[in-house]
């Protein structure tokens, strides 16, 4: 393999928000807000907002996380790596990029992996986008979990240790909740939370 600095061993999903001001602070609380939920959860889920036929999917890019420092987007730096040959072998495909046209004109187990792409179409993202950046992949199932990844990604040092310190919060919530109120909380996925899960953080700079 020649080393080329557009190219990972990895797979990435990043995380987006529905906020859409210029504040980078805002921005980045909400996406750590996003980024707990998922932890508390225990896995990515697929969605379908925005893709062909609304088909639900995980989506990645294999655009490296060196890449993503420098890009200006609605893509935060929280996310998590997954290797690539793993997502492969679940499944997980590049996208095709292409006109609506011709995304009709797949057949039909292959929509889930139609973008539309069309550079001619001026309109902004009203029939789809006009770039292939992202470097799309998908993976057409309902989840996948955490414990899977290579890395839980955040921006920094910072984060990194509040990351920590509220995946320890998690762990000894059911605890807390079985001795002092008397309810039992499901312990999973907090339990797989361990040393070596943490030893998966990871900042961008």
């Amino acid at each position: 393999m020649l080393d080329h600095s557009d190219y990972s061993l990895n797979v990435y999903h990043w995380i987006k928000t529905d906020y859409y001001g210029k504040d980078d602070k805002v921005a980045k609380e909400k996406a750590f807000e996003v980024m707990l939920r998922i932890i508390d959860d225990g896995v990515l889920r697929s969605f379908g907002k925005d893709t062909f036929k609304y088909i639900k999917s995980i989506c990645f890019t294999e655009s490296p996380k060196e890449v993503k420092a420098h890009q200006s987007s609605r893509y935060l730096t929280f996310g998590f790596s997954f290797d690539k040959e793993f997502i492969f072998r679940r499944g997980g495909r590049h996208v095709i990029y292409q006109t609506k046209a011709e995304g009709e004109a797949l057949p039909p187990h292959l929509h889930w992996r139609h973008v539309t792409y069309d550079p001619a179409d001026k309109r902004k993202r009203e029939d789809g986008i006009n770039f292939t950046w992202e470097r799309e992949w998908r993976l057409n199932q309902e989840e996948l979990s955490l414990l899977s990844c290579n890395s839980v990604i955040v921006p920094n040092e910072d984060f990194k240790e509040r990351l920590i310190a509220e995946i320890e919060h998690m762990k000894g919530f059911p605890q807390y909740m079985r001795e002092k109120v008397g309810i039992h909380v499901d312990p999973r996925p907090y339990s797989q939370y361990t040393p070596d899960f943490i030893k998966k953080f990871d900042t961008i700079s």
